[in-house]
Formats: structure tokens, sequence, C-alpha cells
């Protein structure tokens, strides 16, 4: 298990100059980064994939494309758009960070959970926690220790069989302040072609 300060996180400026992105996890078919989008521009194509975006801060941003309909990338929603497509941002509003996951057709899919309360059961998926404007405890299922998840902050799971219950704490705003959790769910190995691991026991 770890914890990571996203502004810790190397930041990697984009080639069009309009913005940046921040990598926090990745695995075979799957990756998780936060975005900062100062400017309009356009946002690189990858084949064969999909993307969540929630903004965190900032925006909204409205996503445009040649030929078909626009999205509008919203503070507190998760967004599920192609990532195949030729997309233009254009800001509606302030500078915004963006969480965005990536994850390749068929080999695996995010599925995204927003609340004051996220629980992580031995066994599951893998696992991403972001407190959005928030601080929440860290509860483990194997022991009496608590960590505490602070604001700007991402929780981690490395391990297949941590199990623990985050819970948000002194909410002054419910609306702009909440847990973000993320697991990635395998549809088949991406290297051998088949079913996932977890299906081949």
């Amino acid at each position: 298990m770890r914890i990571l300060r996203i502004d810790e996180i190397p930041s990697m400026p984009w080639k069009n100059g309009k913005g940046s992105t921040r990598l926090v996890a990745e695995g075979p078919g799957w990756r998780i980064s936060v975005a900062r989008v100062g400017r309009d521009g356009a946002f690189s194509m990858f084949k064969g994939t999909w993307r969540h975006s929630v903004v965190i801060a900032g925006g909204p941003v409205e996503l445009l494309r040649e030929g078909g309909p626009a999205v509008l990338l919203k503070r507190g929603v998760a967004t599920r758009y192609p990532g195949d497509v030729a997309w233009t941002s254009r800001l509606r509003g302030p500078p915004a960070a963006i969480v965005n996951i990536f994850t390749e057709e068929r080999v695996c899919a995010a599925v995204l959970q927003r609340g004051q309360q996220v629980r992580c059961e031995a066994d599951a998926p893998s696992v991403a926690v972001f407190a959005v404007n928030c601080e929440a405890t860290i509860a483990y299922r194997n022991g009496p220790i608590q960590d505490v998840l602070r604001p700007g902050h991402v929780l981690l799971r490395d391990d297949p069989y941590d199990s623990f219950i985050c819970s948000a704490r002194g909410l002054a705003d419910p609306s702009g302040s909440y847990l973000l959790g993320i697991r990635i769910v395998t549809i088949q190995d991406p290297i051998l072609g088949g079913p996932g691991a977890s299906e081949r026991s």
C-alpha cells in the first residue's frame, strides 16, 4: 500500500505545450494519470482504448471532434469516451485538473466509484483512491493500524491481498469533497490473449 502526493509525482509536459500529465499508476492494458489542462488544444490519440475522465479542479472542459457529438467533462462527474478519436479540448472555465483512466479494449475495464467511503476486499482488482478536497481515514482489515489520506493525495494498493476501508471525514462541501475509487477489471490477458490470470485459477 502506498500513499502519494499528486504534486510530487513528476510532471511531463505535452508536446503541444497546452498541458501536462503526472503518471500515477499503470499496468498491462491500463494507466491512471492526472492531467493539467491550461489552454485549448488537441488531446493525444490512443488506438483501441477507452478513457474515463473526472475533473477534480477547475473546468469544465468541452471535447470537440469532427463530424461527431461533443463531450463535456464536468467537475466531479465520471465521463467515458473513446480514446482513439482526435479530440480538441476547449476550456469552459479555469485551468482544469483531470483524473484520466485509460483502458485497452478487450483487455481490461475501469470501474469508478464516487462517495464518502471506498471499500477494498482481498483479491479485488487493482485499486486507487483519490482524496478530492477531503481527508480520509484508512482502516486496514488485517490490523488496528490506521493511516490518513489527505487532500491532493492518492492511495495505491500494490498487494492484491490487502483489504481496507477508506472513509472521508469533515466534509465541508459534500458536493465538491469526495473519495474517487478506481478499480481495474481484467477482461483477458494482454500477453497470452486468453482469460485474465484471475480467471485461470
